[in-house]
């Protein structure tokens, strides 16, 4: 093999190993907002006093390490803040079996009303 293929190759691999297998989509189901930045999102457990549904988002990480969901939860509040969402009501979590190492986290996207 050439160096430069086996260079492209490698950049490549440490490219997906570095930058994580986190994925994530969203579903708009209500109105939409300007997006904001994914760190002005909020995590609830429980619905808050006012707000509206803007959609629903899901993200995924393989494993099941502490780190790995909290690169989920990045990815998963990064979804909400492209619908312009300020809340994420989290559903159950739920992580892969012996196989299967996976975590996978989805919620409702919401706007928080003032």
């Amino acid at each position: 093999m050439n160096k430069l293929f086996v260079s492209a190759l490698a950049g490549i691999s440490a490219a997906l190993v570095l930058g994580g297998c986190a994925t994530g989509t969203h579903i708009a189901t209500g109105n939409q907002h300007p997006p904001i930045p994914f760190e002005l999102v909020q995590i609830y457990q429980a619905p808050p006093a006012h707000y509206e549904i803007i959609g629903m988002v899901n993200a995924s990480d393989r494993g099941n390490r502490q780190h790995r969901m909290d690169v989920a939860v990045r990815k998963l509040k990064k979804e909400a803040a492209k619908m312009g969402a300020n809340g994420v009501i989290m559903n159950p979590i739920e992580t892969g079996g012996l196989f299967d190492r996976k975590t996978k986290l989805s919620g409702q996207a919401i706007y928080v009303l003032p």
